[in-house]
């Protein structure tokens, strides 16, 4: 057979989708590697030798039970329930921006401010990728100046009085670093959204190009490819074409909108009555193509009464003319062309029976 350089229907899908879920899987690490760190350096500063309370001990335990919490359950919930999740860690973690700031001794409030600092980028990375950028750039910043509020009160207070915390431009400036990198990870999110988009459409044309537009079958152009494939393999396939029977009748009577709504109940019947692998496709008009690899006569058999079968559950019936192909004698046109006179011969044997070539 000669190389067409054209790409399988299938193998062109998951090239889109390899390159969509890199792209996520590249975002989905750097937020858990961030997370990662700031817990690694939130815990050094429990082991750092200094007088801590055990507020610190007691909310960096909370903390990491969340963590560990979600990572576990990530992949079985839904985004909603991340949502809630996220939406929680940033509630913990301005509680414990404010209890740093306004309730706890100046060893305590060293750490509970280097604590939240190390975990604030995981968590505006976390929002951008959860939300439409617009959305996530609201929520992030909103959150942020929160932040940045407390710490400008709070450097108010008395017991900061000697201390660098004093400093009011604490605040400010943490808001500002904050929101910078807050519109730099939005830019990435946007364009996230937008290379996803664009890989969508490109399924869709994709689809479009292989894909039968009322049944949702492969079309002929895919049948064709993937009978290419096969012909490549040394094992023996089945090879049927099954045909309406009085198909015309159906659509004088129903008109070509109940032809057509037959045509999608016996596609369905059909995939539903098949293995994975096998192909079923429409070869034209009332038509249909099923290949199926690795199958010998009896199997061959069972699978095509089978098929002519379930038919009936679209209250029609159906002729079958199927063979046996190996491709290492002879080519798929020809034995597709043989199984085209084992149809011919059910039709003019009296219809709704197999006949094989």
């Amino acid at each position: 057979m000669v190389d067409t350089g054209v790409v399988p229907h299938r193998d062109a899908k998951q090239r889109v989708h390899e390159r969509v879920g890199g792209l996520q899987n590249l975002g989905s690490r750097a937020l858990l590697l961030t997370l990662v760190i700031a817990e690694c350096v939130a815990l050094l500063a429990l082991v750092v030798p200094a007088d801590t309370t055990t507020a610190s001990v007691r909310v960096l335990i909370v903390w990491n039970i969340l963590l560990l919490c979600a990572l576990a359950a990530w992949r079985h919930v839904g985004e909603r329930t991340r949502r809630c999740f996220l939406y929680v860690v940033m509630f913990v973690v301005l509680l414990r921006w404010l209890t740093a700031w306004w309730e706890t001794d100046l060893m305590d409030s060293y750490i509970g401010v280097l604590a939240t600092l190390t975990q604030v980028p995981g968590i505006l990375l976390a929002v951008s990728m959860m939300h439409r950028p617009r959305v996530g750039l609201g929520i992030g910043a909103s959150w942020v100046a929160l932040l940045g509020a407390i710490a400008l009160a709070g450097s108010r207070r008395l017991e900061f009085a000697e201390d660098p915390l004093r400093d009011w431009r604490l605040g400010p400036l943490m808001v500002a670093m904050d929101v910078g990198l807050l519109v730099i990870v939005g830019w990435w999110a946007r364009e996230r959204e937008e290379f996803v988009a664009a890989s969508r459409d490109q399924i869709d044309l994709i689809d479009a190009a292989h894909l039968d537009p009322l049944t949702g079958l492969a079309n002929r152009r895919s049948t064709r490819q993937h009978l290419d494939e096969l012909s490549r393999l040394p094992s023996v396939s089945m090879v049927a074409l099954l045909d309406i029977d009085h198909f015309k009748s159906i659509n004088d009577t129903f008109g070509h909108e109940g032809g057509d709504a037959v045509l999608r109940r016996v596609a369905a019947a059909l995939e539903e009555a098949v293995r994975p692998a096998d192909v079923v496709g429409r070869w034209g008009g009332e038509e249909f193509v099923v290949v199926a690899e690795g199958l010998n006569a009896t199997l061959a058999s069972e699978l095509v009464e089978r098929l002519r079968s379930v038919v009936t559950s679209a209250n029609v019936t159906a002729s079958v003319g199927w063979t046996l192909w190996d491709p290492t004698s002879e080519s798929w046109s020809e034995a597709l062309n043989r199984a085209d006179v084992a149809l011919y011969d059910a039709k003019e044997s009296g219809r709704d029976r197999s006949v094989a070539a």
